[in-house]
């Protein structure tokens, strides 16, 4: 497969998606303020994600275009189900991409920095391939020592 066979394939996945990257990032954090205080304030979340108060007008009118949140001007936003639901997969892709990071040696503020980027483009089938690697790897305690000796040399 020729390389521009691959990024027009990688495209026409980007497309596909549910939700862009970015709409992802504000998903996560109306789903963290929700847990927070119950609901999201939009000027919570041009502080969070250091974007301009038109951006994420814009982005919520997006959102609740899509049925991932409700949203009134000057109210409190909160997720549907189906926005809960996604950002919900978005938070375990993260917490897996973590761990295996973390396992590979990845100091902890860089993995999550990583892991941010990560979440938005890993495939369900390699995050699954990933973390099946990583739960062999712990749960096989001389494999896991081998590993951390092998890493740490290098």
């Amino acid at each position: 497969m020729s390389k521009i066979e691959i990024l027009e394939k990688i495209n026409k996945i980007k497309k596909a998606k549910i939700a862009s990257a970015k709409e992802e990032d504000y998903l996560e954090v109306i789903y963290e303020l929700m847990k927070a205080k119950g609901y999201a304030k939009p000027r919570d979340i041009s502080k969070i994600l250091n974007v301009k108060a038109s951006s994420v007008t814009k982005m919520l009118k997006k959102l609740a275009s899509k049925e991932m949140i409700n949203y009134e001007k000057y109210g409190g936003v909160t997720l549907t189900n189906k926005g809960i639901k996604l950002a919900q997969n978005i938070i375990e892709k993260h917490k897996k991409l973590i761990d295996f990071l973390m396992l590979l040696g990845v100091d902890e503020k860089n993995a999550n920095i990583e892991a941010e980027s990560l979440e938005h483009v890993i495939s369900e089938e390699t995050l699954k391939k990933l973390y099946s690697l990583y739960k062999f790897i712990m749960e096989n305690e001389s494999i896991k020592e081998e590993l951390i000796n092998y890493l740490n040399k290098k």
